[in-house]
């Protein structure tokens, strides 16, 4: 089974002030951590999907492996970093989508969720703690038509809504896969989380 991750890191990082990919985490920055996680835990390839600043991301992700790959159209949102993301994809069993935002998951948390997934064969396979859904889903190539052909409305949410009656939860047990980090408060938050509890992600 071919798996590629793909790290959405094509925002503008309004809220934040600093680009959140480029914050250090441990002694890694985050999209660093991101790629190193997601190939470590079991996927082929990795995608970064850059659009704002987009030199500095690419940058940042020089040495790590993953491609990088520019959305031209970051301004429109998410949904159109998901696009550019799958499009670089191509033809492959199913995507791991990690949001740039999303820090808080290890490469053991990723191996759980493929073998899960290979186990389970949903559609969508989400990483949860305590019945919230987190990130990163991963998805299977028959939800590849129906993302590309959404028209954008509640984004890639709207895009699988046909096939939720397919997805499955996963359990986690750890909190950090519902974590994201907008703001420098949620930053600071996500730093203590990782000096307690995460000596995993404390790993160059």
């Amino acid at each position: 089974m071919e798996a590629v991750g793909i790290v959405l890191a094509a925002g503008l990082s309004s809220r934040m002030g600093r680009l959140k990919g480029l914050l250090p985490l441990g002694e890694e920055l985050v999209l660093q951590h991101q790629i190193r996680v997601l190939l470590e835990g079991g996927v082929q390839r990795v995608v970064l999907v850059t659009g704002h600043c987009r030199e500095e991301m690419e940058k940042g992700a020089a040495g790590t492996g993953a491609e990088c790959v520019f959305n031209p159209r970051y301004g429109d949102g998410m949904f159109s970093s998901v696009l550019a993301g799958l499009r670089a994809a191509g033809a492959c069993d199913c995507i791991v989508l990690l949001p740039v935002d999303c820090p808080l998951i290890g490469a053991s948390g990723v191996a759980k969720l493929l073998t899960e997934f290979r186990r389970m064969a949903p559609a969508v396979l989400y990483p949860a703690y305590q019945g919230k859904k987190g990130h990163p889903p991963v998805i299977d190539k028959i939800c590849f038509p129906g993302i590309f052909s959404h028209d954008g409305t509640m984004g890639l949410k709207g895009a699988l809504e046909q096939w939720d009656s397919r997805s499955a939860l996963l359990e986690m047990g750890e909190p950090g896969v519902t974590m994201d980090m907008d703001t420098p408060e949620d930053y600071q938050r996500i730093l203590k989380l990782l000096q307690k509890e995460n000596p995993e992600l404390q790993k160059p």
